[in-house]
């Protein structure tokens, strides 16, 4: 293994010869010197070798691939002139990829070298046409829309990739999470075997079992601890601070409101919980620039927000693990976690360019585990009763639209089924999660049922609000008068069932009448069974009448909800 503290003048001068001249022109206009990762990796790959590469956000690793990769197809005029598919970059989201392809086009116009995107949010049949009219060099790709590509059209896919001389995973330590590996077993059985591949992330693979499903032959590992030339996340300090489960939003926003002038990037769990904390946020952050982005945002969504936070001094980002991993905005003064992330290991990757709230036992794992030290920060301008005034603004918000009520328990929802998904179920265990804390820290009106909340004991330290829910109406006129339809729907229905249930009573009672009363006996008993049927009779139909009244006012709405409660 390469241990890369620092790179000697004779393997940087090296590194320069092997990528040429034109080459060179371009890097030298743009970037000062090469980085550690990009000299030692780059000269891996150009001698033919596999590389598995580890290095921290902010060492240049995008240019450490795409460095040799530029080179490595130069050198392979055939591909050019083909126009054939000599490279392919593997990138788990759209917006790294779009990242990578700005990095290559300087240095794909030079050398006459075209590249291309396929990511998700386009049609998949505009991919299949790109391949059909070939042209494309370098293709840089999510594996989720490779794989979906190679499913709709796998002969001629396969055909255009039997050119590929190198592979380049970046953050490949995500593609041995399950979603990923029939993915990558797919697109690995178009590519050729004989070919170079690269890996490369801030935090690697644990095992060397890990490595089996990309095929590498005899790879050289390069671990690059600290670059000499960049912000490397070890100059960086992380802190943790320790509140109540029900204070978590309110402490959060206090942190924030502290520093005026820094640029805050928050992290949550889901895309639900960015919705909801978006819309809440809005209301209680008014005088600083509040962006948002999760998985389900459109390309040109995302991209538009992306860029406003970029271009702001002070603003706020709202999001998902979108944002965690390679996206370029490097003056971020903070990022901050509402909860922990779903794998120990996305920590690095989150913190890439700073710093997060957290709990002390996390803390520890993280410093054991992942080699990451984290120390206590306070809020000293928190208190408990900005806390519950936070809360108590939260459910107004909520009360005054119908679509944030139901978002923020959408939220929650989320929230619970990803923290039941953590790796380490050991310091994250959802049975010692404060779920009675966590609602109030959401502002929930109610409680949702979900099979995760299935016999637990400590629900009802949960205080249910008072206020009527059915009653909170949307704000948008077409929603509400959407449930109102619906509403109106329900209500007849239930006035359906209950007229089926009396004419079915009524008919047992006249089948009980002519079983009783249409015999020849003599007076005697059936006489006095006959007069007691026929009062009761009299009752029913009394009770019939009343009924069908009750049935009519509820079909022309004059009864609420609430009332029809209690007389059913």
């Amino acid at each position: 293994m390469s241990l890369a503290s620092q790179v000697g003048a004779v393997a940087t001068r090296t590194f320069r010869e092997k990528l040429g001249p034109e080459i060179l022109e371009v890097f030298d206009k743009s970037y000062k010197n090469f980085t550690d990762v990009q000299v030692l990796s780059g000269t891996h790959l150009l001698n033919n070798h596999d590389v598995v590469v580890e290095s921290p956000t902010g060492s240049g690793k995008t240019l450490s691939f795409v460095l040799p990769l530029l080179r490595i197809l130069q050198n392979s005029p055939e591909i050019q002139k083909n126009q054939e598919i000599g490279a392919i970059i593997l990138s788990p989201s759209r917006e790294l990829c779009n990242q990578i392809v700005s990095v290559i086009k300087p240095f794909g116009e030079k050398l006459n070298l075209s590249v291309e995107t396929v990511t998700g949010g386009q049609k998949v049949e505009k991919n299949v046409k790109m391949f059909k009219n070939r042209g494309v060099n370098i293709l840089v790709a999510t594996p989720g829309r490779l794989f979906q590509i190679i499913q709709h059209e796998k002969t001629l896919i396969s055909r255009c990739l039997k050119s590929v001389q190198l592979l380049i995973i970046d953050e490949a330590d995500r593609f041995n999470e399950i979603q990923f590996e029939d993915h990558m077993r797919e697109i690995l059985s178009c590519i050729p075997k004989q070919r170079r591949t690269g890996l490369f992330s801030a935090t690697q693979v644990k095992e060397d079992d890990d490595l089996v499903v990309f095929g590498l032959r005899n790879a050289k590992q390069v671990k690059c601890a600290q670059e000499r030339n960049s912000a490397a996340p070890s100059t960086l300090k992380n802190y943790f601070t320790v509140c109540e489960a029900e204070e978590k939003t309110s402490i959060l926003l206090e942190f924030i409101r502290q520093k005026t002038d820094k640029k805050f990037l928050l992290f949550f769990p889901a895309c639900n919980s960015v919705r909801y904390f978006q819309k809440i946020f809005e209301r209680c952050l008014t005088k600083r620039p509040l962006f948002a982005v999760h998985g389900k945002c459109s390309n040109s969504h995302r991209a538009a927000q992306i860029k406003g936070f970029s271009d702001s001094s002070n603003g706020v980002m709202i999001s998902t693990d979108v944002m965690a991993r390679g996206i370029d905005i490097s003056d971020i003064d903070w990022v901050i976690q509402y909860d922990l992330p779903k794998h120990s290991s996305w920590f690095v990757h989150r913190a890439g360019r700073t710093a997060r709230l957290n709990n002390c036992h996390m803390s520890r794992f993280l410093d054991k585990h992942e080699k990451v030290k984290l120390e206590e920060v306070k809020v000293p301008t928190h208190t408990s009763l900005k806390s519950e005034e936070l809360r108590q603004k939260m459910i107004k918000i909520q009360v005054s639209d119908r679509a944030i009520l139901e978002a923020g328990t959408r939220a929650f929802v989320s929230h619970i089924e990803s923290y039941s998904k953590h790796d380490c179920h050991i310091i994250c265990a959802l049975d010692d999660l404060n779920i009675c804390g966590l609602a109030n820290a959401y502002a929930l009106l109610r409680l949702p049922k979900m099979r995760e909340l299935t016999n637990r004991k400590d629900l009802d330290q949960f205080e249910r609000s008072s206020i009527e829910t059915s009653e909170i109406k949307y704000l948008d006129p077409k929603l509400e008068k959407q449930r109102g339809e619906i509403m109106k729907e329900k209500h007849e229905k239930k006035v359906e069932v209950l007229a089926a249930k009396e004419k079915k009573r009524r008919e047992k009672e006249q089948r009980k009448m002519k079983r009783f009363g249409g015999g020849r006996g003599g007076r005697g008993g059936n006489l006095k069974k006959n007069e007691n049927l026929k009062r009761k009779r009299s009752e029913d139909e009394d009770d019939t009448e009343n009924d069908i009244r009750l049935l009519k006012k509820i079909k022309r709405g004059k009864l609420s909800k609430k009332e029809i409660k209690n007389v059913l």
